[in-house]
C-alpha cells in the first residue's frame, strides 16, 4: 500500500475504515485503524493504532502499541509502549514508559521509568521514578529518591539494596565454597 503524503497544511481525517501510513500535521481519527502515523498532531477516538509519531497525541478510548510524543494525553485508552516528554492517561493501561513527567489515574501499569510521576489509585509492577507523589498506590517493585503519599509496594528502595547486597554475598559464599571442595585455584 503506498503511503499517502499531504502538505504541511493538510487535516486527514479518517472515519470507519483501516490504513497502512498516514503523514500529515494533524490527523483525526475516529472508529478507525491505523499501521502507522506521523503528524504534529494527532487525535484519537475509538480506534487503532500500531506505531504513532507526533509532537502532542490525544486519545479516547482507543490503543496504540507504540507511541513517540512530547505530549500525550489519554482517556479510556491501552498503549503497550511509550517515550514520551510528558504522559497523562486516566482509566487505561500502559505497557511501559519513559517519561520525563508521567500523571495517571485509575489505570493499570506495567513499568514506569519516569523523573516525575504523580499517581492516583494506581496498580503497577516497577516504578523507577525520582519523585513520586500521589494516593493509593500498589506496586510491586518500588525505587524512588523521594515519595510523598499513600504508596503499598513489595519490594522498595532499602528492600532492593538489601537483596541485592545479600544476594551477592551468598553467590560469593558459594564459588568460593566450590573452589575450596573442589581444590581450584584461580
Amino acid at each position: 500500500m503506498d503511503t499517502p503524503v499531504f502538505n504541511e497544511n493538510d487535516v486527514i481525517g479518517i472515519s470507519p475504515q483501516e490504513s497502512g501510513e498516514l503523514v500529515a500535521d494533524s490527523v483525526n481519527l475516529n472508529q478507525a485503524t491505523s499501521q502507522t502515523i506521523n503528524a504534529e498532531l494527532v487525535r484519537m477516538s475509538e480506534s487503532s493504532a500500531g506505531q504513532v509519531t507526533a509532537t502532542e497525541i490525544e486519545m479516547q478510548r482507543s490503543a496504540a502499541g507504540q507511541l513517540n510524543a512530547d505530549t500525550i494525553s489519554a482517556q479510556q485508552s491501552a498503549f503497550g509502549m511509550v517515550k514520551a516528554g510528558s504522559v497523562h492517561l486516566t482509566d487505561g493501561a500502559l505497557g511501559f514508559a519513559q517519561s520525563e513527567r508521567i500523571d495517571i489515574e485509575t489505570s493499570k501499569v506495567g513499568v514506569v521509568f519516569s523523573q516525575t510521576a504523580n499517581l492516583s489509585d494506581v496498580n503497577n509492577g516497577l516504578l523507577v521514578t525520582r519523585q513520586l507523589q500521589g494516593s493509593s498506590i500498589r506496586s510491586t517493585i518500588l525505587l524512588a529518591g523521594r515519595i510523598e503519599g499513600d504508596v503499598q509496594t513489595s519490594i522498595d528502595t532499602p528492600r532492593a539494596l538489601l537483596f541485592g547486597l545479600s544476594t551477592g554475598i551468598a553467590f560469593g559464599a558459594v564459588v568460593l565454597l566450590l573452589r575450596l571442595l573442589t581444590g581450584k585455584k584461580s
